[in-house]
């Protein structure tokens, strides 16, 4: 089926290519639906899911934390990366219904009082993002890594990296983004 055509569920834009429904982050937010809540207190949003929403789109849909990106939407980019109980996970892949009583941390909840966080803070200074689309999915990454007493190894910190994709940097900026963290975290790189 052709976007535009009287059955496609796609609006066509004035130059012919089909548009996506997604709502612009520039959109008012509609007002039935809850306010955004602060992400970074320790309180329960309980909200009612359909069985089949996946979690990054409850984020962005229901809370309007729009700070989870969705790249591929099959778990491979890694820009949809939150934390579940502890364990970074791609928020693509896990429906929300299944995650009844589960602590999830998105990007939202890293920084402290206003201020960046220690990892924030360590990829504005070693520019460690350029357009910033794949920058939640590295940060909720490495804030799982760093949560471990003991300092990641280079091999741990490389293997963690490698699982989000970015087509911008060439990953140097982000490996000593990720080096300065664990350097301020622990002291030195394992």
């Amino acid at each position: 089926m052709k976007p535009g055509s009287p059955y496609s569920p796609w609006p066509v834009c004035r130059c012919g290519r089909a548009r996506s429904r997604k709502r612009s982050l520039a959109a008012p937010l509609d007002p039935r639906r809850s306010p955004r809540p602060p992400s970074w207190l320790p309180t329960a949003y309980p909200i009612e899911v359909p069985a089949r929403l996946t979690l990054a789109d409850a984020l962005r849909e229901k809370l309007d934390l729009v700070g989870t990106h969705l790249g591929c939407e099959h778990g491979i980019c890694g820009s949809c990366t939150v934390i579940i109980d502890g364990q970074a996970s791609r928020s693509c892949t896990v429906l929300a219904a299944s995650l009844d009583g589960a602590d999830v941390r998105t990007i939202e909840g890293l920084s402290q009082d206003g201020a960046l966080s220690p990892l924030q803070q360590a990829f504005a200074d070693c520019h460690g993002l350029q357009c910033g689309f794949c920058t939640p999915g590295y940060l909720m990454t490495l804030e799982a890594l760093l949560s471990a007493d003991a300092p990641p190894s280079r091999e741990q910190l490389l293997d963690a990296l490698a699982g989000v994709v970015c087509r911008c940097t060439g990953y140097v900026g982000v490996l000593a983004a990720a080096e300065a963290a664990v350097a301020a975290r622990y002291g030195a790189v394992g």
